[in-house]
């Protein structure tokens, strides 16, 4: 089968919480193969382009497999960590992300 990025991206946009992000400006690139995408966040909505972005504040690179148990919630950020994704500038940019795309959408979440 073949994996595209552009898969997982869209499942991450379903996540994306609007409230959370309400006044924030970030740019985030994901490299996976030979795959480059970059995901905008301006003040409660999202963006997904391809190619890379101008200046990203934050990079996340890996290969295909890592990316994919990443995204789909298979590995924990931790375990994505010792097994092969980076970021930059570091992996505390991660909470950020997660607080952002959380595992469920704010109205999914239990009482």
């Amino acid at each position: 089968d073949t994996y595209r990025l552009s898969w997982l991206v869209l499942a991450l946009e379903q996540r994306f919480d609007p409230q959370a992000a309400r006044g924030a400006e970030l740019t985030w690139e994901l490299r996976v193969g030979d795959e480059v995408l970059h995901v905008n966040v301006r003040d409660g909505a999202v963006q997904t382009l391809q190619g890379p972005a101008p200046a990203p504040e934050v990079v996340l690179e890996a290969d295909r497999d890592v990316f994919l148990a990443w995204g789909t919630g298979q590995l924990s950020d931790e375990q994505a960590l010792a097994a092969g994704l980076r970021v930059t500038p570091g992996p505390e940019a991660l909470q950020q992300l997660r607080r952002l795309f959380p595992n469920r959408r704010p109205a999914e979440a239990e009482p």
